[in-house]
């Protein structure tokens, strides 16, 4: 949680400077967790890649770029 402006004067020097710290550390927090969940997307992704790779298969099958092609799989809004 922020601390408002008008709160951080009122502080003593040190403390100020703890909360203005603690505001840091919240907010690397959060952006470092969505970073994991990239992280982690594009790691499945990189396994599923190297996997298909190794076995010689095909990354979308016939069936897929067909539903791809003609916009089944994802239509488009409004539709």
């Amino acid at each position: 949680m922020s601390y408002r402006k008008k709160t951080l004067r009122r502080l003593p020097p040190i403390s100020r400077e703890l909360a203005r710290l603690i505001d840091d550390m919240t907010s690397l927090k959060r952006r470092a967790q969505t970073l994991l969940v990239k992280v982690q997307d594009l790691e499945h992704d990189s396994r599923a890649l190297a996997k298909a790779k190794q076995t010689n298969q095909p990354l979308i099958t016939k069936e897929i770029q067909n539903l791809l092609t003609q916009g089944e799989l994802f239509p488009e809004k409004g539709q």
